[in-house]
């Protein structure tokens, strides 16, 4: 890779056509998550040039509803 973001033509696809398009070969590389990333690795038609481990150095993200955060506060 190591080539800047401004120096790609990006294309927005739902996940589903994004695998569809980088695997009939319409689109270079692929920014994903699991388990899309995973099962295109185990097919061994593909590498993985870099991960997001290095982003998230302080600890896990926990999603909630509104209405469970307000009636749960305390524990969340």
């Amino acid at each position: 890779a190591g080539l800047p973001f401004k120096d790609i033509p990006p294309v927005y696809l739902p996940p589903a056509d994004a695998r569809a398009a980088f695997q009939q070969g319409d689109v270079d590389a692929w920014a994903i998550w699991d388990p899309y990333y995973s099962s295109v690795l185990l097919q061994g038609n593909s590498r993985l040039l870099i991960d997001g481990s290095s982003l998230n150095l302080t600890g896990s993200f926990y999603l909630a509803t509104r209405s469970y955060a307000e009636a749960h506060g305390a524990f969340i």
